[in-house]
């Protein structure tokens, strides 16, 4: 695969969820625009989302296409929301088909890989595809292309909380995973623990590497030390929820 110094026309970023609640991706944005051009697909989700992602795509000036997973406009969503509700009805019929899997899993495949098929993408060296939403999309994208694809795994999604339908959802996350990684150019994963899962899961890949999530100092006040007898906690996440790890940093403080 060519370097990133040597690649003369883009990549295309793709996510299945915003720019905002995906700094992985934005880091790894930031930092490749110093050597090429970046052209990128995401999902907008939610709309208090919406101003944090135009916030960014302006501060750094970037070109970005954005599909809304919500019903406007009406005829993309109807169109998915039918697509996602037939593969759930034949997925125990279908259960090795891919398309069947990725649509019984994911609206946001549905949409992503609508938008992609019919876009202008002929000048892209490299597809990067980030969160489990993007996976079918960017190989679908890399198959009509025939380029290379990197997919950028930060969760282990097959054990992840699923709250609907969480036997079969699992497995169809590890169909998808099984399937698309090993055909990926290279993988990338946030954490040790999550890349040995997915390297058993899929029988190895010679391109694998961990890159852990990391923040700049700068976006941290240094709190101040206060002798209280209290353990004092920060929870960084972009939400607090249940199924998210408190119970069990609960349970183990509970011991101490």
């Amino acid at each position: 695969m060519k370097s990133v110094e040597e690649i003369n026309s883009r990549i295309l970023v793709v996510l299945s969820g915003n720019l905002s609640t995906t700094p992985r991706a934005v880091k790894t944005i930031l930092s490749l625009m110093n050597y090429v051009p970046i052209q990128i697909v995401l999902v907008n989700r939610l709309d208090k989302w919406e101003k944090l992602d135009q916030d960014l795509i302006k501060k750094h000036d970037l070109e970005v296409s954005v599909i809304n997973l919500g019903r406007k406009p009406f005829l993309p969503w109807l169109k998915a929301t039918i697509k996602e509700k037939l593969a759930r009805l034949v997925y125990p019929l279908l259960r090795n088909n891919l398309t069947v899997n990725a649509w019984a899993s994911n609206k946001s495949s549905i949409m992503l890989w609508h938008h992609l098929k019919t876009s202008q993408l002929l000048d892209v060296d490299l597809i990067l595809g980030f969160s489990g939403g993007g996976i079918y999309p960017v190989f679908r994208a890399a198959q009509k292309l025939k380029k290379p694809f990197i997919l950028d795994i930060e969760d282990y999604y097959p054990e992840e909380f699923i709250a609907k339908d969480p036997d079969n959802e699992k497995a169809r996350r590890e169909y998808l995973l099984k399937y698309i990684l090993p055909k990926a150019k290279a993988i990338t994963s946030a954490s040790p623990l999550i890349g040995q899962e997915l390297l058993n899961l899929i029988n190895s890949h010679p391109n694998h590497q961990v890159l852990f999530n990391s923040f700049s100092q700068f976006d941290f006040v240094k709190p101040v030390a206060v002798d209280s007898g209290k353990i004092n906690c920060v929870w960084f996440s972009q939400q607090i929820g249940p199924n998210r790890g408190l119970e069990e940093l609960f349970q183990a403080a509970n011991g101490l």
